[in-house]
């Protein structure tokens, strides 16, 4: 906490948190993030969740944000942009202070949506959405709208019967690229790494569901996740992100073959 207060002691902050309840009248502002968890660095943006009751005329909020905010003593070094979310439209810009970045994301208060068949699943990305939003976000203003409707239907990570349909249709899937990755082996196909990328994204997603443990990431810090957050050993490590001096096809040999042991 001795960081995080650092954090809400910065003028910059107190700024930019009075601007968006004076513009948005939101019910609540939350700090989401490396700033949240606690891992941040002197070059790290500041993320916040704003959360807001979008009007009927939504498109409003664009305006509000192109003009008045341009009006705030803060440079907008990201133009608003709508974001359709996997549960909300969203707003988002980023504002340059003079030590860091703030990223803002304008948003409705509405639940998360539960991807029904492989596809969605892969593309929803859930788990990084309710661990960012709702379990690490840390509220510097209000309360969060949804926390206690949230809270019994989501958390500890899932209820069990929920983790177990995801693990279930994620695994189904899985097994059915691990199939293709075996044929683009055996033809020692070129684009191969392309399939291990696709692949390997979606194999995270089920060994943190398997886990109970929320991922920051599918893409950033992977050896610190695997080795101190999920406490992959070091020999499984080394086959998940293909290090050692095998050839690609022998890696991805490994990594198909890893896949499976754990799967089955």
């Amino acid at each position: 906490m001795k960081i995080l207060n650092n954090v809400f002691e910065c003028d910059e902050l107190e700024y930019i948190k009075e601007k968006i309840i004076s513009t948005f009248n939101p019910v609540g502002i939350g700090l989401n993030g490396s700033m949240a968890r606690g891992d941040f660095h002197c070059q790290s943006d500041v993320d916040l969740e704003v959360f807001t009751q979008f009007p009927k005329d939504i498109l409003r909020y664009e305006k509000e944000v192109s003009y008045e905010i341009k009006g705030w003593n803060k440079p907008i070094i990201q133009s608003p942009q709508w974001m359709w979310d996997l549960h909300s439209r969203r707003l988002t810009f980023a504002v340059k202070g003079e030590r860091r970045r703030f990223d803002i994301t304008i948003t409705k208060p509405q639940y998360p949506v539960i991807g029904s068949n492989y596809d969605e699943i892969t593309k929803d990305k859930l788990e990084i959405h309710i661990g960012g939003t709702y379990e690490m976000i840390h509220m510097i203003y209000g309360e969060h709208p949804l926390a206690k409707e949230i809270q019994p239907k989501f958390f500890p990570y899932y209820n069990e019967s929920l983790r177990r349909e995801r693990l279930n249709i994620i695994s189904a899937g899985l097994k059915k690229e691990i199939a293709k990755l075996e044929q683009k082996i055996q033809k020692r196909d070129p684009n191969i790494f392309i399939a291990i990328h696709k692949i390997r994204k979606v194999f995270f997603q089920w060994l943190f569901i398997h886990h109970q443990i929320y991922p920051w990431s599918y893409e950033k810090r992977l050896d610190f996740q695997l080795r101190e957050r999920l406490k992959i050993s070091d020999s499984e490590i080394e086959i998940i992100l293909l290090l050692g001096d095998r050839n690609l096809f022998l890696s991805a040999e490994f990594l198909s073959k890893y896949m499976r042991s754990r799967l089955s």
